[in-house]
């Protein structure tokens, strides 16, 4: 899944010519955005310097980011109850807002999900080995 992700990204990358059509300092709205992403921006994004930093337990850095996902997403894309993005859901629209290219822009969403997704896996194989 996460080489599929990588993968795609190049691709919308690649479609714009590796570049920063909005500027350098653009980006999604910090509000509300897991400490990672403002580390992601005051360490010159290196992957190295965030990936191993502590922000907190899993499933509470699961909670920041679902809340700033649900906040960077086209406001007519379908919510839940909780406020959250529906996967699949309906909705047509702009996809203009979304639409954030470079360092600044998507990479930064793919960054917090490698986090979660590693952090989460180091909990569980934690977890496996207090059994024994």
């Amino acid at each position: 899944e996460w080489s599929n992700a990588m993968k795609a990204w190049v691709v919308l990358e690649r479609a714009y010519g590796f570049s920063n059509p909005n500027g350098a300092k653009s980006a999604y709205p910090a509000e509300g955005c897991p400490a990672i992403v403002r580390d992601w921006f005051k360490n010159r994004k290196m992957v190295c310097l965030v990936m191993v930093k502590d922000y907190g337990g899993v499933a509470e850095f699961g909670e920041q980011w679902w809340t700033w996902w649900s906040t960077i997403c086209p406001a007519w894309w379908e919510h839940n109850e909780m406020g959250r993005i529906v996967a699949c859901g309906a909705g047509e629209g702009n996809w203009d807002v979304f639409e954030w290219p470079g360092q600044s822009g998507l990479l930064s969403v793919l960054v917090c999900l490698r986090w979660w997704f590693l952090h989460a896996n180091l909990m569980l194989n934690m977890k496996d080995r207090s059994w024994h």
